[in-house]
C-alpha cells in the first residue's frame, strides 16, 4: 500500500522509526480502512529527500520515509481519499507508468520506482528483502 504517513505531531508519532510506523497504521486506517496492520508489521526500508517542481506554481522539498509490509489486508478505502485500489505485479506496475495520463502517479513514487523498487522487489521475491540501510538518498525530478 502506497499511503502518505505525515505525522501530525502525537506523542506516539514523534520517534524518528516508531512515530511514521504509527502514522502510517493510522493514514491506512484512515485513507484505505486497513485494521489489521499494528507497528510491528511494518519495516523500514530507507528514506529518501526529493525536491522538484510539479507545475510553474507548486513544487516539493520532502523527506519521505520507505514502508514495507507483507501481509493478507482487508481494503475498504474511504471515498474522500482513494479514486480507486488496484493490486498490482511488477511487470504490470511498469506497463502502466510507461502512460502518465492515463496512470499518473506521484513524483517520488516514480522516482522510487525507477531507483529502487526493482532490486527491492527482487530481493523480496527471493526472501531476502531486508531494512532500514540507515541512508538519507537524495533525488531531484526534471524541473
Amino acid at each position: 500500500a502506497v499511503v502518505s504517513t505525515q505525522s501530525t505531531g502525537l506523542e506516539n508519532e514523534r520517534d524518528p522509526v516508531s512515530g511514521i510506523k504509527e502514522a502510517a497504521v493510522r493514514r491506512m486506517k484512515h485513507e484505505l480502512g486497513i485494521t489489521e496492520v499494528g507497528v510491528e508489521d511494518i519495516s523500514l526500508l530507507t528514506r529518501i529527500v526529493y525536491f522538484g517542481s510539479s507545475c510553474d506554481t507548486w513544487g516539493e522539498h520532502e523527506l519521505d520515509h520507505v514502508l514495507f509490509l507483507r501481509k493478507d489486508i482487508t481494503v475498504d478505502g474511504n471515498p474522500d481519499e482513494v479514486k480507486t485500489v488496484r493490486y498490482m505485479g511488477r511487470e504490470e506496475l511498469y506497463r502502466a507508468m510507461e502512460n502518465e495520463k492515463e496512470f499518473p502517479v506521484t513524483p517520488w513514487f516514480r522516482i522510487i520506482s525507477n531507483s529502487m523498487l526493482g532490486p527491492w522487489w527482487e530481493a523480496l521475491e527471493m526472501g531476502k528483502l531486508e531494512g532500514d540501510d540507515g541512508k538519507i538518498h537524495e533525488f531531484s525530478f526534471p524541473q
